[in-house]
Order: C-alpha cells, then sequence, then structure tokens
C-alpha cells in the first residue's frame, strides 16, 4: 500500500487526478478482494497483486498523459 501512495506526487491537477484515482481504487475493488482473499484464506496474495498491477497503471498512465 506504500508503494501506491507514493504515487500521488505532483502539484495541482497531476497531484488531484492521481488523488482521485487512488481513492477510487480504495473504495471500489479493493475492500471487496481483502474480504474475498480473507474468506479463501489466501493471505491477501489477490490484494497484493491488484495493488501492485495498480500502481504501474497508474504510473503508466501519467506517463502517457504527460507525453
Amino acid at each position: 500500500m506504500a508503494e501506491l501512495a507514493a504515487v500521488v506526487k505532483g502539484y495541482g491537477e497531476v497531484r488531484r487526478r492521481l488523488f482521485r484515482a487512488l481513492e477510487r481504487f480504495l473504495d471500489e475493488p479493493l475492500p471487496g478482494a481483502m474480504a474475498e482473499d480473507r474468506r479463501a484464506g489466501a493471505d491477501h496474495q489477490r490484494c497484493t497483486a491488484m495493488v501492485r498491477e495498480r500502481r504501474l497503471a497508474l504510473l503508466t498512465e501519467e506517463q502517457e498523459s504527460q507525453s
């Protein structure tokens, strides 16, 4: 999670856009995945993978928007 939160950087509109994307991720898909991992006894492996994938996606989206 710390790696994902570190993606929120910059100033002004860039920071607001990244923060909103992080909020959506934390509010929508992550809680359900955590609950499912708990029920399955999966030790949050799915959540860890989701966080890593979303971090990479946010970084890629931000780099592409600056190009």
